[in-house]
């Protein structure tokens, strides 16, 4: 009996845990849950991220050149750019924002296009590598935490609040 309350136990926290979720299926909007997989390259889930959502784009995310579509405000944890040799091109218009919770680490073959703000609220120390991102948009950073930013290059507003700490900024 001890045994299956312990499974129980075990298998509920994993469920409240964040989950990470795999872009698969080429082009699309980010919105469709026939893109998103619990693992690389697999089928589909049937759901779209969330606040607590881990999302990762790599090479099984489709071929050579594709596009995800922003066109509503989004929130996750993380985003993970791991592709290599596919170039994925994320795009929104100035109405959609993109709130990161955790951090963001981003290749140079992925090109970050979103219009509208982008809040960076980590709860917990982070990194953000946006690669060799040039914001089109304003930059939000929100936390009490030491986070790690590399090179930002932005037209645009970059707002600091909280008690935060740069390091290697």
């Amino acid at each position: 009996m001890k045994k299956i309350i312990l499974l129980i136990i075990l298998f509920s926290s994993y469920l409240l845990s964040s989950q990470t979720f795999y872009w698969v299926g080429g082009s699309g909007n980010w919105s469709d849950a026939n893109h998103w997989s619990l693992i690389s390259g697999g089928i589909t889930a049937g759901v779209i991220p969330d606040a607590s959502t881990n999302v990762i784009f790599d090479n099984k995310s489709g071929s050579k050149i594709i596009t995800v579509t922003a066109s509503q405000n989004i929130e996750v944890n993380s985003l993970h750019g791991n592709n290599t040799t596919l170039i994925i091109d994320l795009v929104g218009s100035s109405l959609v924002d993109l709130k990161f919770n955790a951090e963001v680490e981003l290749t140079q073959y992925f090109r970050y296009k979103i219009a509208g703000k982008t809040y960076l609220t980590p709860s917990n120390n982070a990194i953000y590598q946006f690669a060799h991102t040039k914001f089109s948009n304003d930059i939000l950073i929100s936390t009490n935490k030491e986070i790690e930013l590399g090179i930002i290059t932005s037209d645009y507003n970059v707002s600091l609040d909280g008690n935060l700490t740069l390091k290697n900024s």
